[in-house]
């Protein structure tokens, strides 16, 4: 794209399987391994508690160096035009990950106890991740590794 890589990322979440606890990690992890010569920006979306509890996990200069946020957005449709600015997606099982398949993004999409084929088209440009445990059981490294060659084909 023209600004480059915009990974959308789904914060938060209620159900404990499908909350993902290590994003600073990851996304540090991603950002390392990338190219530097390649513009990177995390679009961050979420809401409520949940969102505030993992944005608090980060260092306020990697947010201010690399991420957009967007929290407790008011409705689908500004929801809709931030995902659709985004080139990747990362996120659990939720809402914003079935948003990302409709808009045709490629990414990685974490399952927790919910076989991924039960919720993913079997034609989704997203790679599903699985975890007979809970989303918090695939490792940092796993993740990041699926989603580098997307961005960098």
């Amino acid at each position: 794209s023209a600004h480059g890589i915009r990974i959308a990322v789904a914060l938060g979440g209620g159900d404990p399987r499908r909350r993902y606890d290590r994003w600073p990690e990851l996304l540090v992890q991603i950002q390392q391994q990338l190219p530097e010569a390649i513009p990177l920006k995390f679009v961050l979306i979420g809401s409520g508690a949940a969102m505030q509890e993992d944005l608090d996990g980060f260092s306020t200069e990697f947010l201010a160096a690399h991420c957009e946020i967007h929290q407790d957005l008011p409705n689908l449709r500004e929801l809709r035009d931030v995902m659709c600015s985004a080139t990747h997606f990362i996120g659990c099982d939720s809402g914003l990950m079935h948003l990302a398949e409709a808009l045709d993004k490629p990414g990685v999409a974490l399952f927790g106890h919910i076989r991924p084929e039960w919720r993913l088209l079997p034609n989704s440009r997203l790679t599903a991740l699985f975890s007979n445990r809970s989303v918090d059981a695939i490792p940092v490294m796993t993740i990041a590794n699926a989603l580098i060659p997307e961005l960098i084909h």
